[in-house]
């Protein structure tokens, strides 16, 4: 059973409105933010982060993994809701849920944004407690 479970709500907020032509180029995480980085078992935390590709938005996914403390490793695929080829970066609100089973200790998630023709960003990763 995973112990940890991300969700993203059905919004972006749009920073570029036009896409670009052509394609095959993936997309980019430029920032991932947490709301703390410490939760408690049973908590959630909530956090957003920076996506761009220059051949629009859609089609995106989100996948997240995590590692750490002695858990069953998490791998998990997210679709976001409203992205679509009209927009080229956004902000990707998101929240991670924690099981209240879940072990104490020190957890690793990495991040990888993956655009409607498969192609898959750079990972960006960070580091979260459980206590």
């Amino acid at each position: 059973m995973s112990h940890v479970q991300m969700r993203i709500p059905g919004c972006l907020a749009a920073v570029a409105l036009l896409a670009a032509c052509g394609g095959g180029h993936p997309p980019t995480i430029s920032d991932l933010e947490l709301s703390s980085t410490t939760v408690a078992p049973g908590g959630q935390v909530t956090g957003q982060l920076r996506i761009a590709d220059p051949d629009g938005l859609g089609g995106l996914k989100v996948n997240l993994r995590v590692t750490g403390a002695g858990a069953v490793p998490v791998d998990q695929t997210v679709s976001v809701g409203n992205a679509t080829d009209a927009l080229t970066e956004a902000l990707v609100p998101f929240f991670v849920q924690v099981t209240l089973s879940s072990p104490r200790g020190d957890y690793q998630a990495v991040v990888t944004a993956i655009d409607g023709d498969g192609n898959r960003s750079n990972d960006v990763s960070v580091a979260f407690k459980i206590q």
